[in-house]
């Protein structure tokens, strides 16, 4: 009788966990994702730039970036604290947001054939887009 008991505890609570984090289609389609699934650090580099984003201890992301023939090492160029992560259910892709002097900076990760994708986005106040720059993974 316990192991049946358990049993159905175990299938419960697996069934709850599972509604949490599949889409039912009546929810719009990017949503916060959960945190420990979002990589908590990468480098990318873009044509202009080098951007390292890093999650910090308070669950939010720091955003760091240099001109793309720096070293990391070196003492960023910009620096952007208190940065978000959305997930977006379809297509796969995650939204690292961050905001600073009026200008959105978001770095996007889209899986895309075989591997992921990186692009940074940079619009001012009037969401006009200032700046696009495809970037791939780097290790320094």
């Amino acid at each position: 009788m316990m192991k049946y008991l358990l049993s159905a505890c175990l299938i419960a609570q697996f069934s709850m966990a599972l509604a949490c984090i599949i889409p039912t289609g009546n929810e719009p389609s990017t949503i916060l994702f959960q945190k420990d699934k979002a990589p908590k650090s990468f480098i990318i580099k873009t044509k202009k730039f080098k951007i390292k984003i890093d999650k910090q201890a308070n669950g939010t992301y720091l955003y760091q970036s240099w001109g793309a023939q720096s070293p990391i090492t070196a003492k960023p160029s910009l620096v952007i604290k208190n940065g978000t992560v959305e997930y977006e259910t379809q297509g796969d892709r995650y939204y690292y947001n961050f905001k600073n002097k009026g200008y959105d900076y978001t770095v996007v990760k889209e899986f895309g054939g075989a591997k992921y994708m990186y692009t940074l986005m940079v619009s001012d106040k009037n969401k006009n887009t200032v700046l696009t720059e495809d970037g791939e993974i780097v290790n320094k």
